[in-house]
């Protein structure tokens, strides 16, 4: 019950009325009740029951007939108190999404043929009023409802740029709300604004094909650490504008776009860019946040913005960001928040459907699986519809490559496989991948778009937690100095047999049914970065090792099986200073530091070596599980780890691989006759390997030849 009121009535279901009434209020005791509609129809009720509580008591009414939704009703007590009939719980029921679901793709403003359209879901809602609001003038417009609780509204003329909010009354309230289907917004999302997709500066480019998705190398920045530094060299810092920049660089070495284009990754994922609420973006300087914290779906980020108060330059300039990362040949990964909202209170979808996006437990409080206050419901028919059509729109209109949904265990399974189907009918390439984790929402464990579920999402891909953790060593902050294989520990030899193959290969414990549902990965935006972790776990080693391991653990993740994810940095050893969990620490702790960067500069080659030995190779980038059981072996030399990929002539220059792996302090011996080493501790090499020596801390790759020898290598990799 609401503070400070005598009665509250709320329709829980299509006959029955949910009644409070204050203890404070005549002991809480009414010996009648009835509605009225707001033209003085009466619907007679039934008092079927009530319960006492310590602050009120608590009728059950049965009604005459059913209520209307889009009509005002109020509640009048035999003491005569009246009070708004709140439309509730009936808008979770089966029922309301059958008769509301609405499936045609209008929702939003869109300009067409010299008028812009204005099109609202909100079935609860009595009166819906747009406000335009022009530099000079602001004009209301009475909306009109249609079919399925749809408030419709066409102004003759072109709105493009011109601000708008919608003034819906529900629930006996008036409350002023962003539109839920924004497509942008003025400076910290006061006002949503009109973009015609038609008169942006630059149209649609297509996006980055991929054979198979185990030929993506993902590589995970923000936007803001990107450029904020100094050192990056950029005119402008931290923008969607500073990262496009080309031509930047520090200490005769190229930084942002430049930086990201000779490294050989073939995606980049931005970690989120759709509009969130902390960082204040008229200032963006006096606040940092990584962004999972969203307002705003269809929207960007302002603070990324040059003009976060003009609606049209974000996606202008987000735009030819994304052409310009097309015409480099790399991808674009969006990082989505669906999982949760900033706050209830300030969500344009609560102000628009009271009760409805939100999932709730048993007793109708919050759920709260991602420990922010509240999930989302994405089995609601209208909560799945924005998801799916966020993705929808910015795959059809940005060209964007894939996404990562954050926490994408508190996602139903049924929304995410609707989502894969049409997000690759539009883009068969793109890449759909989230974090698998088992969150304690209000879901029944089999209807979680969680790791153990990978086979009802065949065509989803899970971050790989147990790969994290085998090979680098677990990674809260309480478990830094937890090692893996990688970092020391011997015993974790079979558990690295399994991550190298993917975590799919079928004669070896597996998680997934394929390669390409595994996101292979030691370091992302959470936790430590894998320097600072190896500076507690390896504590007792010089920087010099440190450097070496850093080397041999990236080239691991590279030679993986299944979809290699670097987060950026670490191709140079980028520290957070120790921290675990940046998300709000200043720029100095989150920036891109390239002055760090150039002096790890072998680490950086190195990796790059690795990434272009990974494309020319597609051994390493073997796509279904039977080709895994084909061509992979294990063996061992003492602590040393083999990994061979074997008759894989059809499949690259070589008839046979040999990746040998020695995290340990004591070098290793070995004769590899008809081999000749192509990878050795320093970078890419070309050296006959009948006696070789495996360096400590080190990862070398062998080959042997289709050829006649050597020779044949040599003009092989010139060429």
């Amino acid at each position: 019950m609401q503070p400070n009121t005598s009665v509250e009535a709320y329709l829980d279901n299509y006959d029955t009325l949910s009644v409070e009434v204050s203890r404070r209020y005549y002991h809480g005791v009414c010996d009648y009740f009835y509605v009225r509609d707001q033209k003085g129809k009466l619907i007679h009720c039934r008092i079927k029951g009530n319960e006492e509580f310590d602050l009120f008591r608590r009728y059950s009414l049965e009604l005459d007939e059913e209520l209307c939704f889009g009509v005002d009703y109020e509640l009048v007590c035999s003491q005569g108190y009246r009070t708004p009939v709140q439309f509730r719980y009936i808008v979770q029921t089966e029922r309301f999404d059958r008769e509301f679901y609405y499936e045609k793709e209008d929702l939003g403003a869109f300009v067409q043929n010299g008028k812009t359209h204005f099109c609202l879901w909100a079935p609860t809602a009595s009166e819906v009023i747009l406000i335009l609001k022009f530099p000079q003038y602001t004009e209301r417009f009475t909306m009109h409802r249609t079919e399925r609780g749809v408030w419709r509204m066409t102004v003759n003329q072109d709105a493009t740029g011109i601000r708008y909010t919608y003034l819906v009354k529900v629930n006996g309230k008036y409350q002023e709300s962003l539109d839920p289907y924004g497509k942008s917004s003025d400076c910290n999302g006061c006002n949503s604004v009109v973009i015609c997709i038609e008169k942006l500066k630059s149209g649609r480019s297509q996006p980055v094909a991929l054979k198979h998705p185990t030929d993506a190398i993902i590589y995970e920045l923000s936007v803001r650490d990107f450029t904020s530094s100094e050192t990056a060299g950029t005119h402008h810092h931290g923008t969607f504008e500073a990262l496009n920049e080309q031509g930047s660089r520090y200490g005769g070495q190229s930084t942002g776009f430049d930086y990201l284009v000779e490294l050989g990754i073939t995606h980049v994922q931005m970690m989120p860019v759709n509009d969130f609420f902390t960082v204040d973006e008229c200032l963006p300087e006096r606040q940092y946040n990584w962004g999972y914290d969203p307002m705003q779906y269809m929207t960007l980020e302002g603070s990324y913005s040059s003009d976060p108060d003009d609606g049209l330059a974000r996606v202008n300039e987000f735009m030819d960001l994304i052409n310009s990362f097309h015409a480099a040949g790399i991808g674009v990964n969006l990082d989505v928040v669906f999982n949760h909202h900033y706050d209830v209170s300030l969500s344009s979808l609560e102000h628009c459907v009271p009760y409805y996006y939100f999932r709730v437990n048993d007793n109708h409080s919050l759920s709260n699986g991602s420990f922010c206050g509240n999930d989302l419901e994405s089995r609601r028919k209208m909560m799945q519809k924005l998801i799916i059509d966020t993705c929808v729109y910015f795959v059809e209109v940005y060209g964007i490559d894939g996404f990562r949904f954050d926490l994408m265990g508190i996602l139903d399974i049924d929304t995410m496989n609707l989502l894969e189907k049409k997000v690759h009918q539009l883009n068969p390439s793109a890449l759909l991948y989230g974090e698998g984790w088992n969150m304690p929402t209000a879901l029944p464990d089999e209807k979680k778009c969680m790791l153990e579920n990978q086979r009802k999402v065949p065509h989803l891909a899970f971050f790989n937690d147990y790969y994290r953790d085998h090979l680098k060593g677990k990674t809260s902050e309480y478990e830094k100095n937890h090692k893996g294989y990688l970092t020391g520990d011997a015993a974790m030899m079979e558990a690295a047999k399994y991550c190298l193959c993917g975590m799919a290969h079928p004669d070896y414990f597996h998680y997934f049914d394929q390669p390409s549902q595994s996101i292979n990965y030691v370091e992302c935006h959470d936790n430590a970065t894998l320097w600072d972790k190896m500076k507690v776990c390896c504590n007792e080693e010089v920087r010099e090792i440190r450097l070496q391991r850093q080397k041999m653990i990236n080239a691991v993740l590279i030679f993986s099986q299944g979809i290699p994810f670097l987060h950026s940095g670490q191709e140079f050893c980028r520290s957070k200073s120790g921290y675990d969990n940046t998300y709000n620490m200043p720029d100095r702790i989150n920036q891109i530091d390239y002055a760090r960067r150039n002096r790890n500069l072998e680490v950086v080659r190195y990796t790059r070596d690795c990434i272009l030995l990974r494309k020319k190779c597609a051994a390493f980038r073997l796509f279904s599980r039977e080709l895994l059981q084909r061509h992979i072996q294990f063996d061992s030399l003492g602590g040393i780890l083999i990994y061979k990929l074997v008759e894989i002539g059809n499949l690259t220059d070589y008839e046979e691989l040999q990746v040998l792996i020695n995290p340990f302090k004591e070098d290793g011996l070995m004769r590899a006759d008809g081999f000749v080493c192509i990878l050795d501790e320093t970078g890419s090499c070309m050296k006959k390997a009948s006696h070789l020596r495996i360096p400590a801390y080190s990862l070398l790759v062998l080959a042997k030849l289709k050829g006649t020898g050597i020779q044949s290598e040599k003009k092989a990799i010139e060429q």
